[in-house]
């Protein structure tokens, strides 16, 4: 497994749009972490985060 990194500057606040392009069918994308600010250096991603709207996150089962 191999860590990239990149830096991308955003000047303008409001929606963004990140694409990713299948360039060669062996290579797989695991995670993308996308740090606004205050995501600890480590080799392992923070938990994911949900979207209330489009992942609302796990449905809990009642008892």
């Amino acid at each position: 497994m191999e860590k990239l990194t990149a830096t991308v500057t955003v000047t303008e606040p409001g929606e963004h749009v990140l694409r990713l392009f299948m360039t060669d069918p062996a290579i797989a994308v695991d995670q993308i972490v996308i740090d606004t600010g205050g995501v600890p250096a480590s080799y392992l991603a923070p938990p994911q985060s949900y979207h209330r709207v489009f992942n609302p996150g796990p449905v809990l089962q009642e008892r």
